[in-house]
């Protein structure tokens, strides 16, 4: 009991509360160097194993894309010649999109398939192509014409072969389309489908060759 008077010793108590204190705010201590580097150099170790695998996964969800729209234009044309008495699109002269072939009075193929297909997209091509044109797709119409000496729709039931009549495929030459692209493309077996004439990067009469994307 303290009496008026009496100091109060604050020895026992100070020294408890202060190192009380001292503990709830400790020190803290930062990376060194060489752990930064450690650190840094494990993430470059996983990214350089980890690049390799996403660009194959990458490329082939590409040619399964790519693929697709194939599937979708091809399906697109049968179910066109279920509608038109078996008649395939008619595939006329040189065109863009939007435009009428003077001679056959259509607008180009893919334009006539337009309605069939999800969207536009699926008719400018792979992205995996050259962007010398935004077309990339020809349409095997050139049997009628030589047959005919005339633009024309090629009748399904009248293709004998048909595991060997290349209804549709990937254009491996831009039909020097500078500057009027061409959205009409029939099938010149020589320009494109690749051949020995032909190989990738001949330049002729302003047009070129390219590798085929599928």
């Amino acid at each position: 009991m303290l009496r008026p008077g009496d100091a109060i010793d604050t020895t026992e108590t100070k020294g408890p509360v202060m190192r009380r204190n001292a503990n709830l705010r400790p020190g803290r201590r930062g990376f060194s160097l060489i752990e930064l580097l450690v650190v840094i150099g494990i993430v470059a170790l996983l990214i350089a194993i980890l690049l390799p695998a996403l660009s194959s996964a990458k490329d082939a969800a590409a040619k399964v894309h790519c693929s697709s729209q194939v599937r979708q234009i091809g399906i697109a044309l049968e179910v066109y010649a279920n509608d038109f008495r078996d008649l395939y699109p008619v595939a006329g002269s040189k065109i863009d999109w939007g435009q009428i072939d003077p001679t056959t009075n259509l607008p180009s193929w893919m334009e006539q398939l337009f309605t069939y297909l999800p969207s536009q997209d699926v008719l400018s091509g792979c992205h995996r192509y050259p962007r010398d044109t935004p077309y990339h797709y020809f349409l095997g119409a050139r049997a009628h014409f030589a047959e005919n000496g005339t633009f024309g729709s090629v009748r399904r039931l009248r293709l004998r072969f048909t595991s060997a009549y290349v209804l549709l495929g990937d254009n491996t030459w831009d039909f020097g389309e500078t500057p009027t692209p061409d959205a009409d493309k029939d099938d010149y077996t020589q320009n494109t489908l690749l051949s020995l004439q032909f190989p990738p990067g001949t330049v002729q009469n302003g047009a070129q060759s390219w590798e085929p994307q599928h």
